[in-house]
């Protein structure tokens, strides 16, 4: 008779805590059983640290292209999100910088191309170390309150509501980005269609309903006669309710010219999750 064997390696794995961060979007958009109802309540996930497989999955150039490394990981690490593909952005980026919390703590190292280097300075150097509280980037970031946030009236009487960008729509418009077109002479034609094609799809996307109706095709149909006025008021504020998520800048300064300037906080899958500050780089 076949017992059930127990690893005992894999006890003191099953200790290591792991990490609650709230959503940016505090789950409030969320329909159609994209996370288990538990978090969808309370507005937070919890995320579990990476194991060194999850972290090749996560690097895997096909799989990162794609968008299948990263929604395995979430799937994995944060099994309160039962579709991955199906997160808004500003979700994705919160619950990365949970990953990484999670797995190698609270500090990130960066490396930064210093603007006010001088050769001709004792001790003035091209590139500056400095570690970065990712805690405080989510405890800093801005977080929706309300979804009456995402409600534009408009001048037509009508009410529109918007959404951020989702990690599906992300991830095409970065595989598009890398796509080669094969003939030159019809390669600008080609790539400027695609390019408003992408951006009309980009812009229906961060519409997720009007008066109610949530009709992909009425909506596109309603999009493409609206007067570009009105449909200015939503795109403004699509941009608002996609700004929010974890603060990505930080201040950082020169110790010999004493000048301080603002860096992005790179949080590129295929780096991010390095270990050390001389593994990732942001460059003014």
């Amino acid at each position: 008779m076949n017992q059930e064997v127990t690893n005992p390696l894999l006890a003191g794995i099953k200790k290591i805590p792991g990490i609650s961060i709230p959503l940016p979007t505090r789950a409030l958009l969320y329909e159609n059983g994209e996370i288990a109802p538990d978090a969808k309540e309370i507005g937070e996930v919890h995320v579990h640290p990476m194991s060194a497989r999850d972290e090749l999955t996560l690097k895997s150039p096909d799989l990162l292209l794609n968008g299948e490394g990263i929604s395995r990981v979430i799937k994995k690490c944060v099994p309160e999100i039962i579709n991955p593909r199906d997160l808004y952005q500003p979700d994705v980026d919160a619950i990365l910088i949970g990953l990484r919390i999670a797995t190698y703590g609270e500090k990130l190292g960066i490396r930064v191309s210093n603007p006010h280097y001088n050769a001709e300075v004792e001790g003035s150097m091209k590139e500056l170390a400095f570690d970065i509280d990712l805690k405080s980037c989510l405890q800093k970031g801005s977080y929706l309150e309300s979804k009456d946030d995402c409600i534009v009236f408009l001048e037509t009487g009508q009410r529109a509501v918007v959404q951020p960008i989702k990690m599906g729509l992300a991830v095409r418009l970065a595989q598009e980005d890398l796509e080669q077109m094969p003939e030159e002479n019809v390669a600008r034609n080609q790539m400027f269609k695609k390019r408003m094609d992408s951006v009309v799809d980009v812009m229906l996307s961060m519409i997720s309903e009007v008066d109610g109706i949530k009709d992909r095709e009425m909506i596109k149909e309603w999009y493409e006669k609206v007067p570009a006025k009105v449909f200015k008021v939503i795109s403004n504020r699509a941009s608002e309710i996609s700004s929010i998520g974890p603060l990505l800048k930080t201040s950082v300064k020169d110790p010999i010219s004493g000048e301080s300037w603002e860096t992005d906080i790179p949080i590129d899958p295929a780096t991010f999750f390095d270990f050390g500050p001389s593994k990732v780089t942001t460059s003014e």
